[in-house]
């Protein structure tokens, strides 16, 4: 009986017939596989592996010779009582047999025989004859009802086939080639004799040498590796791991390709690689790694593609366990496919690079658990940067792959990479809420969207509304609020935002869910006749605008998943990888669930640290693994503690640290399971390592820190002499918890002419990219001004000198013509068109695409600066005020008066408003001052923290505090100038106060967790907080 592998089809009389007969009649060592896809969404009828001759598509027709009513051509055939015409089976089958060339091809990287065949299990040879079936399929590759009845017949027809037709340049069709095409088909299948899947075609292959290497073994992996294998290796002695080096080596000269910075490029002019060397026991480019073990083994050990027996695993325990290979990245690495994965994955761990090698495998696998990457892979992230970051690594890896193999499959993927849904989690939502569009009124195309002025506009009409009403009850009624309405106002909006962002609508909220304030009797009916409705109100507006606020999408996917996306749902993906999964809160969690449901045989991919759970104001909660693992007989996990950034004394030192804020509750840490393991040496002193400064007082406090920063300099200026440092072994951090502490650094930094860089820092609004801007928009509200029209011509966009002496004594009216003319010749240079059809332009072009036009035609940073960093500095921050008032305003709300009064009010009051720095391309030594939530997934060669005496558990901090428990409102509010924020009857001073000592504590692992090298900290001698960051490093 031959080896049927999938089950017996019900649908079709013929192919049931026809599934009998083959399994019947055929040897036990023919592989038939019916009714699977190697193309998506065509599904062969059969197809028949047999080794040492071929492949065999089978296309079945069930039909019978009386019903057949006229044979027209090979592709009109008509049968009685069908109603369409049938096409030519013969076409058909030649369709598949295609499909399955370009799938073993592109796919399996093999090219065996592969024929088409038609069979009729209810037609007999003479009949096919008599009913012109004979110019629609061919005689010798039409199976009849005489074959199905007779093992010899059968197996002869077959067997003609291919000796009539056998292409030239075939891959033979041996036992090792059809073990491929089985592992793709069916991922659990283990060929028996391991040197069938010892093949140069298998995505990984791990070996542990027992003795020493012959020379055909050295040549049989590094040409595995030169054709696309990922090989790690084991090795007795030195002179094995050296011959394998020489051979790569030589390899890479070769094919004039070097390793450089752990990936593949092409050798410059005159380059070629270096002589790969022994490493201290071992050798690591892209994609091979070689070890010197020390176990005493009875032969040597082959692992392909991940798949180890219970004593290979003992083996591979003992070899991690002695070496510095990472046994715990391999598993998550070669998980199997069809589980979901969760993995804890602590600080510096390689998390993405766990993503990255996760998604290679799933792709580049022989057993094909992925074959169109952008329609069965998806990832979420939590910020831009992160999935931008995601693409370019993935990128990377193919492109080195395709380096190092010229491989068309690779080249495949990495054009795939760019069309991936690699996206926030809000982008990700937009198209999750495509398929079902229409049922919440929107158009397929909607946008995502947020309006801060639109929402004040409906929030101060129904306020007012309000207010107006109370004022009729009570005349005194706006003194009771003790602050001024505008202030009032937004408080509202923040107060619903704050639920918005922990993915909770305050338009759920029922009257009896709100509590009592004793401070404002009233706030429940401000709730429930204001932020309710206005929130409603503005939902409308941007609905019927096509749009959908940034806020709200995650309510409505989570509202799809839960319904109408049911029925709708057009996505196919296969895996969806979820990052910083500890960031999630619970309604996203829920929609992720939901969405595996919906989105048949989905599998997730969490990765994240709940010990860097930081995004509490954002909903985000400890509990966030709990609740994805409903059943965690669905689940595999896997915790990641070898550390690739952190001097492994140094981390001995977090560890007491650590387990002591675990011992009390504060961090989920674990001595042991959690502790971090690493086999860096920065080769700093020991005593270096933590360094503890005391001070009283802020002026105390900044003379130790600038002291401190000089002192680091030198530090590193010694290790440069002796140690290749990188970029970020030459940053001193300076990380702080808010953003007045980096202002009070940054103040203290002019004063001292020091420079620090930060990534939040600077007066934006006092700076020149704003000040142009708002100088330019002036000129264009006030084009008969010349005062405004002087100051343009003044500013980067022009930069022309003229006479102002010649516009004395002459009338406002000869000035603005003289100054118009100016600019005209100007823009008719820059921008083939004159000033005054730029102003005409005002009122018929939408203002941004004119800003934008007139900022690219004048490019006002060349003007700012001849220095390359300085005018990428102009332009970046160009951009972010930009971003800015649209994030204010919306584009919809966009005019020139809208935006001038905006940056007028921001340049006039000397906004606080962060710069954004550039990154500097530089070898020398950069302090940068910033919040360690902007530094987290970042890495320093030394962090200094100078502000750790702040009580954590204090309630004082924000000005507002909301959230929803068990569907009950809960909130502080500081109303005025009181000093203390006042509760309402739901909320849990003590339970928030343990909540915000644990969440810093966390904060206070983030921070630590990014040194490479050493950590300062200062202790406030005078602070007398029970808990506080220096408390918690006092061991």
């Amino acid at each position: 009986m031959a080896l049927m592998r999938d089950n017996k089809p019900t649908e079709y009389k013929g192919e049931a017939l026809v599934w009998e007969k083959l399994s019947s009649l055929l040897p036990n060592d023919i592989v038939i596989y019916n009714h699977r896809e190697v193309i998506d969404d065509r599904e062969f009828d059969f197809a028949l592996l047999i080794k040492n001759v071929g492949i065999v598509v089978i296309e079945v027709k069930g039909w019978q010779a009386q019903y057949i009513f006229d044979v027209k051509s090979p592709d009109e055939i008509i049968i009685k009582g069908d109603s369409k015409i049938n096409g030519s089976p013969e076409k058909q089958a030649r369709g598949y047999r295609f499909d399955w060339l370009n799938f073993l091809k592109e796919q399996l990287g093999i090219s065996p025989v592969v024929l088409s065949m038609v069979c009729y299990p209810f037609i007999f040879e003479k009949e096919y004859k008599a009913v012109r079936l004979d110019i629609v399929s061919s005689k010798d590759f039409t199976i009849f009802s005489d074959d199905l009845n007779s093992a010899s017949r059968l197996g002869q027809k077959i067997s003609n086939a291919f000796i009539k037709k056998k292409p030239l340049n075939s891959t033979p069709f041996d036992e090792k080639t059809m073990a491929i095409v089985r592992q793709h088909f069916e991922p659990s299948y283990k060929a028996k004799d391991d040197n069938i899947v010892e093949v140069s075609d298998a995505y990984s292959l791990l070996k542990v040498f027992s003795g020493s290497l012959s020379e055909s073994d050295v040549e049989e992996l590094v040409s595995a590796y030169f054709a696309g294998t990922k090989v790690i290796l084991f090795v007795k002695n030195e002179i094995d791991l050296m011959t394998v080096a020489t051979k790569l080596t030589l390899g890479f000269r070769q094919r004039g390709i070097v390793s450089d910075k752990g990936g593949i490029r092409l050798a410059e002019s005159e380059e070629e690689q270096a002589d790969f060397e022994n490493q201290n026991g071992l050798l690591r480019i892209f994609n091979f790694e070689i070890y010197l073990h020390n176990l005493n083994l009875e032969k040597d050990e082959i692992i392909v593609e991940g798949q180890y027996t219970d004593q290979q695993k003992i083996i591979l325990e003992d070899v991690a366990n002695s070496t510095n290979w990472n046994f715990e990245q391999f598993n998550v690495e070669h998980a199997r496919g069809e589980k979901n994965i969760l993995v804890q994955a602590g600080a510096g761990t390689g998390k993405t690079y766990s993503m990255v090698s996760r998604i290679a495998y799933l792709c580049m696998s022989r057993k094909g658990f992925v074959n169109n990457l952008v329609d069965e892979i998806a990832m979420v992230t939590f910020t831009n940067e992160a999935a931008d970051n995601m693409k370019i690594r993935l990128k990377q890896y193919f492109m080195n792959c395709y380096i190092l193999t010229k491989s068309k499959k690779v080249l495949h993927e990495i054009e795939a990479v760019d069309l991936m849904q690699i996206s926030t989690i809000h982008k990700f939502a937009k198209i999750v809420l495509q398929n079902s569009a229409m049922e919440y009124g929107l158009g397929a195309e909607f946008s995502i969207s947020s309006s801060e002025f639109a929402k004040e506009q409906v929030y101060e009409e129904y306020l007012n509304r309000f207010i107006v009403k109370k004022q009729k009850e009570d005349s005194n009624f706006a003194q009771q609020l003790r602050m001024p309405v505008h202030k009032f106002r937004k408080l509202l909006i923040h107060f619903s935002q704050q639920l918005y962002n922990k993915s909770y609508g305050i338009k759920e909220l029922k009257a009896e869910n709100l509590g009592t304030f004793e401070e404002w009797p009233f706030f429940n009916d401000v709730i429930m006749e204001v932020v309710i409705p206005a929130e409603k109100e503005y939902e409308k507006q941007l609905f019927s605008k096509n749009k959908v606020d940034l806020k709200e999408s995650m309510l409505l996917l989570n509202d799809a998943v839960n319904g109408i996306f049911k029925d709708k749902c057009g996505l196919k993906y296969k895996y969806l990888f979820i990052d910083e999964f500890q960031d999630t809160d619970d309604v996203q969690i829920d929609s992720f669930l939901k969405l595996q449901k919906v989105i048949k045989s989905t599998r997730l991919f969490v990765v994240g640290d709940l010990k860097q759970s930081i995004y509490r104001f954002r909903g985000a909660t400890i509990s966030a693994f709990d609740l994805i693992r409903t059943d965690k007989s669905k689940w595999e996990e896997y915790s990641l503690t070898i550390n690739y950034r952190t001097d492994k004394r140094l981390l001995d030192y977090f560890d007491v640290i650590f387990s002591k804020m675990g011992a009390k509750g504060y961090l989920p840490f674990k001595k042991g399971k959690d502790s971090l393991i690493s086999s860096i040496d920065t080769y700093i002193p020991s005593y270096e390592l933590i360094t503890k400064l005391e001070y009283d007082g802020d002026e105390q406090r900044m003379e130790l820190l600038f002291a401190e920063i000089d002192r680091q300099k030198d530090i590193i200026k010694y290790l440069s002499k002796n140690h290749k440092l990188s970029a970020n072994d030459m940053m001193i951090a300076i990380l702080v918890r808010d953003n007045w502490q980096i202002h009070n650094i940054l103040e203290e930094a002019k004063v001292r002419g020091e420079f620090i860089e930060t990534q939040v820092g600077g007066d934006l609004y006092q700076l020149m990219p704003a000040l142009d801007l708002y100088k330019l928009v002036l000129a264009l509200l006030n084009p008969r001004d010349p005062v405004n029209l002087y100051n343009l011509i003044d500013s980067n966009y022009i930069g022309v000198k003229i006479d102002i002496q010649g516009l004395h004594g002459i009338s406002v009216q000869e000035q603005v013509s003289k100054l118009t003319e100016v600019l005209n010749q100007f823009f008719k240079i820059v921008m083939n068109k004159t000033w005054e059809q730029i102003i005409k332009d005002t009122k018929i072009q939408p203002i941004l695409m004119l800003l934008r036009s007139i900022y690219e035609g004048c490019q006002p940073w060349h003007q700012y600066s001849d220095v390359d960093s300085e005018q990428r500095f102009y332009k970046a921050n160009y951009e972010l005020v930009l971003e800015k008032i649209i994030k204010t305003y919306s584009v919809d709300y966009l005019t020139l008066n809208v935006i001038e009064n905006s940056m007028h009010i921001n340049i006039i009051t000397k906004q606080e408003e962060l710069a954004r720095n550039v990154v500097v391309e530089s070898d020398d030594i950069r302090v940068v001052c910033t919040t360690v939530h902007k530094a987290k997934g970042l890495e320093y060669g030394c962090v200094i923290m100078p502000y750790m005496g702040m009580d954590i558990a204090s309630m004082k901090k924000a000005d507002l505090d909301v959230y929803v428990e068990n569907d009950k409102l809960a909130y502080g509010i500081r109303i005025g100038d009181e000093p203390n924020k006042k509760y309402n009857s739901n909320y849990d001073v003590s339970q928030e106060q343990n909540e915000r000592v644990n969440e810093e504590s966390r904060i206070l692992y983030v921070a630590l967790t990014r040194a490479i090298r050493n950590v300062v900290w200062m202790k406030d001698t005078k602070s007398k907080c029970k808990v506080s960051w220096q408390n918690l490093m006092e061991v």
